[in-house]
């Protein structure tokens, strides 16, 4: 089994193998998702996924996810920061991202605002990390060639010091292009990062379509796995008219012109 496998998964067959089939990238309603958390739920189990409802700075989601089936969802979330840089992070419970989004997000949002509202926060990236520093958690870099022309790979190779408290690279997600993907690889390898792969999902429809597996028996050991490099990933992007129809439907549902 080769480490990134650019194929769609059968998650029905691998949950054979005794891997954790995780999708640990997507956003609900309570962000710029279309999917309400009990849907989300419902697919994961039905799918036989573990979910991380990733909103941006805001937690409402995942909590009502977790509080329908704590077993199949980890606790997570998105930060964007006040220059609209992303960062991923998993904790190990909830009882810690909470108390980390009541003393440093949820009074510190710039929301909302005219335009494709990106919900970022007043904060820094060196400051959002610097309060993570308070918590045990994952930290992943998110699709790092997506946004240009100050990408997440560009801001974060120019700050080594913040690049080296970045525990992962996501490699693979539905949204990007071949290329992305390549590069994406290709950056995390050449500085020694675990790799995750994540659907990115906005809708239901993509929930599962690119996967990370792990062996473990627990949140703790799927997480402490991820950081180990101790993954596998499958998936592949989506083609080029499907990703259209996402973005289209999502600008318009997420435009502020006030």
């Amino acid at each position: 089994m080769n480490k990134i496998n650019l194929t769609p998964p059968n998650i029905k067959e691998l949950s054979k193998k005794g891997f954790k089939c995780l999708d640990l990238h997507m956003h609900s309603n309570f962000s710029d998702g279309s999917t309400t958390p009990e849907a989300i739920v419902k697919i994961a189990e039905e799918k036989n996924l573990i979910v991380s409802i990733t909103d941006h700075n805001e937690i409402e989601g995942v909590k009502k996810a977790i509080n329908i089936n704590k077993n199949i969802v980890i606790p997570g979330i998105e930060l964007t920061s006040r220059n609209a840089k992303d960062i991923l992070v998993y904790f190990y419970n909830l009882k810690d991202l909470e108390d980390f989004y009541n003393k440093y997000i949820k009074n510190n949002k710039i929301h909302p605002r005219a335009g494709f509202d990106l919900k970022c926060l007043k904060l820094s990236m060196k400051s959002i990390l610097n309060c993570l520093k308070n918590y045990n958690c994952l930290k992943v870099i998110p699709h790092p060639f997506a946004l240009k022309p100050k990408t997440n790979y560009r801001y974060f190779k120019k700050r080594p010091n913040l690049l080296k408290e970045m525990d992962v690279i996501e490699v693979l997600q539905c949204m990007q292009t071949r290329k992305k993907t390549i590069k994406s690889i290709g950056w995390a390898e050449s500085i020694n990062k675990p790799m995750l792969g994540g659907s990115d999902s906005h809708t239901s429809a993509t929930i599962g379509s690119v996967i990370t597996l792990v062996k473990a028996n627990n949140i703790k050991q799927i997480l402490d796995q991820i950081k180990k490099d101790k993954t596998t990933i499958y998936g592949l992007e989506l083609p080029f008219y499907k990703k259209l129809q996402i973005y289209l439907k999502l600008i318009f549902r997420n435009i502020n012109l006030t």
